[in-house]
């Protein structure tokens, strides 16, 4: 659709930056920032909760409990790395490659 004659065959090239009021995160992703962000904290006092306790009854201990262990540890890494992944997306814009990398490692460790 050309509405100025003078004006065929007039290429424009460029790019589009869409910014929501709170930064660049979509929609649907801004609600999983705010979940990491949670498990970032809860994760870390179930860690010391657990702690406490693996202390308490050292002489108990199970291979069982070791991996219980492995779990939280990954588990504290993983959501770590998704909030700084989302806080990092949602402030410039572009996803970094590597910090998404380790983000899927860990959750990828941490479930197989």
């Amino acid at each position: 659709m050309i509405c100025d004659p003078a004006l065929e065959g007039t290429l424009i090239k460029g790019r589009t930056v869409w910014r929501n009021p709170d930064g660049y995160l979509p929609g649907k992703m801004s609600p999983l920032m705010t979940f990491y962000g949670f498990m970032s904290l809860a994760f870390p006092v179930l860690g010391l909760a657990w702690f406490l306790r693996f202390v308490q009854f050292w002489r108990d201990i199970t291979q069982l409990h070791y991996h219980i262990t492995a779990v939280i540890a990954f588990g504290m890494c993983e959501m770590a790395v998704w909030y700084f992944e989302y806080v990092n997306f949602n402030s410039t814009g572009r996803r970094p490659m590597v910090i998404t990398l380790w983000a899927v490692t860990f959750s990828s460790v941490k479930e197989g």
